[in-house]
């Protein structure tokens, strides 16, 4: 039972990691034309990819803990990201996610989680500024997100099978 639970442990901490190597590319942002187009939507990818065997409450924790940095680094209201990871897990939990080897239905899943998210955002956003948040001026970097995606889905995947191949190497 102690080695199920240290792998599980384990598989939350991969998850943390590999979010927490994406935050700083979330910062990065360019013009294009009238567009402010930024990654800052990238670490949902992520937070959407999350090992579903890793431990519920190790990935509370890092999810807070990521979304926090990402306030920090993104100079945004403390806690709104903190808020939409959390929010997020709860509604789209990585544990019960079906395993689909597939990439359109989990495409299409991240899409409505996408959604979801972006309203959200703009909700507490408005809440902690006072002030009404434009939807609109999210919509490119949304688009942004959701066509990384398949790009992000399929790294993953052969990252895996190499950390999956040197594992069984080393056994």
């Amino acid at each position: 039972m102690a080695a199920l639970h240290s792998h599980a442990r384990a598989h939350a901490f991969h998850g943390f990691m590999i979010t927490l190597v994406s935050l700083p590319f979330a910062c990065l942002s360019f013009h294009l034309g009238y567009y402010a187009l930024s990654f800052i939507w990238l670490p949902t990818v992520f937070i959407y990819l999350w090992p579903r065997q890793a431990d519920v409450a190790d990935t509370v924790i890092y999810m807070f803990i990521l979304g926090l940095c990402l306030d920090f680094m993104s100079g945004g209201p403390i806690g709104v990201w903190a808020l939409i990871f959390l929010i997020s897990n709860f509604i789209f939990p990585h544990d019960l996610r079906d395993y689909s080897p597939h990439m359109k239905g989990l495409w299409g899943g991240y899409g409505g989680g996408l959604i979801v998210n972006a309203s959200l955002y703009v909700s507490l956003l408005s809440i902690f500024s006072q002030k009404i948040t434009i939807p609109f001026m999210i919509i490119p970097q949304l688009a942004l997100a959701l066509l990384l995606f398949p790009f992000i889905f399929l790294l993953r995947k052969r990252v895996r099978a190499w950390i999956q191949r040197y594992d069984d190497a080393a056994t």
